[in-house]
């Protein structure tokens, strides 16, 4: 009977080696990852102009259960976001979150809104044709749009470590 119930268990058991805190402080946030993130920089043609797009992320190895652990953060020019204009953010969030499930051909399994560090943030799921899972958490703050994700295969998208990861960000002050 004890080997049944690991077996019913065992998909959501995290087997990842240690987690260490990531934090970059001029961007003020921290986050416990598996793996060393590593900072690249894109840039992206929007309505506000071009904008230096930066992720950190890795890929993980084979042996990991999920693809890939990354962090967008997005800075908008300064004064783009009036403090008080949160109808503005909220839009900004949502096109975000369209244009995720648009561009990837996927289909949106859940969105909701969550606080974490003190922070409203829009999280949310999407499913592409069964054969990647893409789940998400968007916040708007101090004009820079931080994007937490984690991709894992479809067969491996209930599992620990994408909440781990996810519910782990925190903003430093």
């Amino acid at each position: 009977m004890k080997y049944v119930l690991l077996f019913i268990f065992l998909p959501f058991l995290s087997f990842s080696q240690n987690w260490d805190l990531f934090q970059v402080d001029s961007l003020g946030f921290s986050v416990k990852s598996p793996y060393k993130l590593v900072k690249k920089t894109n840039t992206a043609m929007t309505d506000f102009g071009n904008i230096d797009v930066i992720s950190y992320g890795i890929q993980a190895p084979e042996t990991d259960q999920n693809f890939l652990y990354q962090i967008m953060i997005v800075p908008y020019p300064e004064n783009t976001f009036h403090p008080d204009s949160t109808e503005l953010k909220q839009v900004v969030v949502q096109e975000f979150i369209n244009a995720s499930y648009f561009h990837e051909d996927a289909t949106m399994i859940y969105q909701t809104t969550t606080k974490q560090s003190g922070q409203d943030f829009e999280q949310w799921v999407i499913h592409h044709k069964s054969e990647y899972s893409i789940k998400s958490k968007a916040t708007l703050k101090d004009n820079k749009l931080y994007v937490i994700q984690v991709i894992t295969p479809y067969a491996k998208s209930v599992n620990t470590d994408i909440d781990k990861f996810l519910d782990s960000f925190q903003f430093l002050n």
